[in-house]
């Protein structure tokens, strides 16, 4: 099954069908453990959803976990795909808030612009960030956005190529974000690319406007170990408690079972890159959508860290994971779902939060 060729037909079925996608998140939340999501957090995510189109189900969407402390919150994202049936009932307003039709509307001119570099580099594909816990009334005027390269990465491998359309992706979301100096963050990327191994890419960055922050979130993916980071951070110059720190759980999470591959989340000021650290560990590629406990050696790895709410952890290992088939209206549907990954933050030289990131995407199936 190809989820990318069949999301444009599953978005029509959908959308009639379903209407909001609240309809749709109501369908799945008998999975979703109320120690991890709670009732007092899921109504917030069905107030802010109510207002996003329920097509946005046939793209990967998601919610963020957190696992450290005990309440059970969350945060979720859609997938916008420019020229799609979602972009264009978020780009008709009512009841969509004007800044996010505003938003989509400058990144679709962005990237349809002929006499734009963005064109050759900025991809169709965009992820819409909902802080709906960290809102102070549950309502998000505007939500974070995440911007991806064309084919969906950009290798370290290119060398000066890369590092040129790594820039140019980011300043892309600094001048969608309407920041000052753009080109400045593009210069920051530029370096932080160069630095990465030959294996390693670049795939999204994104801009935070609903936090009024003047930073960008860059996202490279592909370190092999805790070595290979600690190599990293170190020719990037982070702060050494904060690097340390990471390394040392990098390592001591590690094992052939637990974790394939490494991300970083970076913040990036117009002069410099902030000393605020994601590390993200990723199964295998698509290995997080196989329905077996991928996830249990890590998780049980995380438990003897003593960092993470034992509840949470024992939700998170049973979460269902793979594809489950609905009936609906039109048809049938196929939900896929799985942990896609799961991430550690530094600040300061401590450890700051941990989050896991549930995937989910919708396609019909043949026949009606």
């Amino acid at each position: 099954m190809s989820f990318e060729n069949d999301w444009a037909a599953t978005a029509d079925l959908i959308h009639e069908e379903a209407g909001s996608l609240a309809n749709v998140f109501g369908r799945l939340r008998s999975a979703l453990p109320r120690s991890l999501i709670d009732d007092d957090c899921w109504q917030r995510i069905l107030g802010e959803s109510r207002n996003l189109p329920a097509a946005a189900a046939a793209s990967p969407f998601g919610f963020e976990l957190p696992l450290h402390i005990p309440d059970a919150h969350a945060d979720f994202g859609v997938t916008c795909i420019v020229g799609s049936l979602t972009a264009r009932v978020l780009g008709e307003g009512d009841p969509v808030p004007e800044e996010i039709c505003r938003l989509l509307g400058r990144l679709q001119r962005m990237i349809e612009d002929p006499t734009s570099r963005a064109r050759t580099v900025v991809g169709p594909i965009t992820m819409l960030e909902y802080d709906v816990w960290s809102s102070p009334d549950g309502q998000v005027r505007v939500p974070g956005v995440f911007l991806y390269p064309v084919n969906q990465a950009i290798l370290a491998s290119e060398g000066k190529v890369g590092s040129d359309k790594a820039s140019t992706l980011v300043n892309s979301i600094a001048e969608l974000a309407e920041l000052d100096e753009p080109t400045s963050y593009g210069e920051q990327a530029a370096h932080v690319f160069n630095l990465l191994p030959p294996h390693a890419d670049l795939r999204g960055v994104g801009a935070f406007l609903g936090r009024r922050s003047e930073l960008i979130r860059i996202t490279p993916m592909g370190l092999a170990d805790a070595d290979e980071l600690d190599q990293f951070l170190s020719a990037l110059g982070h702060d050494t408690a904060n690097r340390e720190l990471a390394t040392s759980f990098a390592a001591r999470l590690a094992g052939d079972d637990s974790y394939d591959y490494l991300g970083v989340a970076l913040d990036l000021g117009r002069d410099s890159v902030r000393n605020k650290l994601g590390v993200a560990f990723h199964p295998k590629r698509k290995d997080y959508l196989k329905p077996r406990p991928l996830w249990t050696p890590f998780i049980e790895r995380l438990r003897a860290c003593g960092i993470c709410d034992t509840n949470k952890l024992d939700a998170l290992k049973v979460l269902p994971s793979g594809p489950q088939t609905y009936v609906g209206r039109n048809g049938r549907y196929v939900l896929v779902r799985g942990t896609q990954h799961i991430k550690l933050v530094f600040k300061d030289g401590q450890l700051d939060s941990v989050k896991a990131y549930l995937f989910n995407v919708i396609c019909a199936l043949p026949g009606r």
